[in-house]
């Protein structure tokens, strides 16, 4: 990150083993912190809640609620990466263009390209973080499989 956050720790609320509940929320703490970030690091804030996105965007398009830009997209057309994440823009061209012989998860293709692009993020902690949660989600996945002898 661009700038030094030390208050960022020391402000956060004390948790502990006992709470059942959290009150304190990731969109709580996204708006308590976002505006006192650089837009360099809102930038990269932003890549770990793109996840959100991702099951938005699948739940826009099977109620097909499209917006208009969603519609360019499916035709081809394409759309800045700083208005709409390119990932996203490949993602939903894909999907309106499947054909039966395609033979995955919409949700596995769409996370497959978040990764993707959020590897490429120039911070390379960032990029090191996706790599790694990646790594670590494959494991788990292979772990399972071999569990219930997939």
């Amino acid at each position: 990150m661009s700038k030094y956050y030390y208050y960022l720790v020391a402000g956060l609320p004390e948790l502990t083993l006992e709470d059942s509940k959290l009150s304190y929320t990731v969109a709580d703490f996204k708006a308590e912190l976002y505006p006192d970030l650089s837009d360099e690091d809102k930038k990269l804030i932003d890549l770990f809640y793109l996840k959100f996105d991702n099951a938005n965007v699948l739940k826009l398009l099977k109620d097909k609620e499209l917006v208009e830009f969603i519609s360019s997209l499916k035709e081809g057309d394409e759309i800045a990466d700083a208005v709409f994440p390119s990932y996203l823009s490949t993602f939903i061209f894909e999907y309106f263009n499947a054909t039966a012989e395609d033979d995955f998860l919409y949700e596995d293709r769409l996370a497959a390209l978040y990764y993707e692009y959020a590897m490429k993020c120039k911070n390379k902690f960032v990029s090191s973080w996706f790599a790694f949660n990646l790594t670590m989600n494959n494991i788990l996945v292979a772990l399972t499989a071999r569990k219930f002898k997939m």
